[in-house]
C-alpha cells in the first residue's frame, strides 16, 4: 500500500469523508451559482437586444411616415391643381383621376 492510499484510509472513517462530501457540495454550489448568474446575464442581454430592435423599428417607422408625408404633399398639390383647372383631354382626365385615387389611397390630408 502506498502513502496516498494509506493517508486516504486514515482520513476516511467507515468509507465516508467529510472533506470529499464538502468538496462535492462545494462543487455543486459553484455550478448552481454559475448557472444562475449565466441565466440572469442572458435575460439582461436579451432585453437589451430587444430594446435596440424596438428602437430601430421606431426609427424606420418614423422615416416611412416622413416619406409618406412628402409623397402626400405632392399628390395634394397636383390634386388641387387639377380640381382648379380640370384637364380637357382624356389622358389629362385619366391622370387627374389617378392622382385623386392616390390621395384617397394614401389618406393624404391637405396642409
Amino acid at each position: 500500500m502506498d502513502e496516498q492510499e494509506k493517508a486516504f484510509k486514515e482520513n476516511v472513517p467507515n468509507g465516508k469523508s467529510s472533506t470529499i462530501t464538502f468538496k462535492a457540495w462545494y462543487s455543486l454550489a459553484i455550478l448552481f451559482t454559475t448557472c444562475i448568474v449565466l441565466f440572469i446575464i442572458n435575460i439582461i442581454y436579451s432585453n437589451h437586444v430587444a430594446d435596440q430592435s424596438y428602437q430601430r423599428s421606431q426609427v424606420a417607422l418614423n422615416q416611412a411616415q416622413e416619406q409618406n408625408h412628402k409623397i402626400c404633399s405632392i399628390f395634394v398639390v397636383l390634386d388641387k391643381v387639377y380640381k382648379a383647372t380640370p384637364p380637357t383631354t382624356p389622358t389629362g382626365r385619366t391622370f387627374a383621376s389617378a392622382i385623386n385615387n392616390l390621395v384617397v389611397a394614401y389618406d393624404c390630408k391637405e396642409d
